[in-house]
């Protein structure tokens, strides 16, 4: 099971000459199914968006992250959650189902804890792109107050571009998007496509499977998949 399909557009032909079709080959030849469930997991309630949405109001709490208020290591933020496009016509049982999540916190959480939580909760990532408006100065971006993020897993442009935030987060934005993004006043977190994906099978689909297989089979997390950009910085303690 991937999170997202090996075929993501219509294929005329499968060859060796392309890896991807290549993996596809293999797949076949051993006789193994795949299931990418995709934007099934985004929009179900409890799955990935709600689970980036848990990462940042610290709920369930995010270990290892400096933070030095007391109360945001110790609790659970208290916000209100919605849903930026609810899907109309959902099953029995899955009421809250929609794609991407607003958060509007009670009281502002600084920009730098934010980003923090997000960091170590996505694996402990070795860094952020994060993108504030020119106005603010070097020394002060980690302090912006934020009251409101836009979420949404993956590439989530299209779907938070024009919504009443303070911060976008997501996977990943076109160079455009981050700029008006920041010429509107908002900060921007990304985090690479996948990074935003990849702990969610480990922190969450795995546990919610093993329960309701009833542990009747194994299920193992790949260790080698990785997002295939990295971020090699510098020492971002002046940030």
């Amino acid at each position: 099971m991937c999170q997202d399909p090996i075929i993501f557009r219509p294929l005329k032909a499968i060859t060796l000459a392309n890896s991807q079709q290549s993996t596809l080959l293999r797949l076949a030849q051993e006789g193994i199914s795949v299931y990418s469930p995709h934007t099934a997991v985004d929009a179900a309630p409890g799955g990935l968006t709600d689970w980036l949405a848990d990462i940042v109001t610290n709920h369930p709490l995010v270990k290892g992250a400096e933070i030095e208020d007391e109360a945001v290591r110790s609790a659970s933020i208290p916000h209100d959650r919605t849903i930026i496009n609810p899907i109309k016509s959902i099953p029995d049982g899955f009421d809250g189902a929609g794609y991407g999540r607003i958060v509007r916190f009670n009281q502002p959480q600084k920009l730098g804890d934010i980003a923090q939580r997000i960091q170590y909760a996505l694996g402990d990532l070795s860094g952020l792109s994060i993108a504030v408006p020119q106005s603010i100065p070097k020394g002060e971006r980690s302090a912006v107050e934020i009251s409101s993020i836009g979420i949404c897993a993956g590439s989530g442009g299209s779907m938070l571009n024009g919504q009443d935030v303070d911060l976008i987060f997501t996977g990943e934005l076109s160079h455009h998007e981050a700029l008006a993004a920041i010429e509107q006043g908002k900060c921007v977190i990304t985090a690479f496509h996948s990074n935003t994906e990849r702990a969610f099978l480990k922190d969450r689909m795995r546990p919610t499977l093993m329960q309701a297989i009833d542990g009747k089979v194994d299920i193992a997390i790949s260790e080698v998949d990785r997002d295939p950009y990295e971020i090699i910085a510098k020492d971002a303690a002046d940030w």
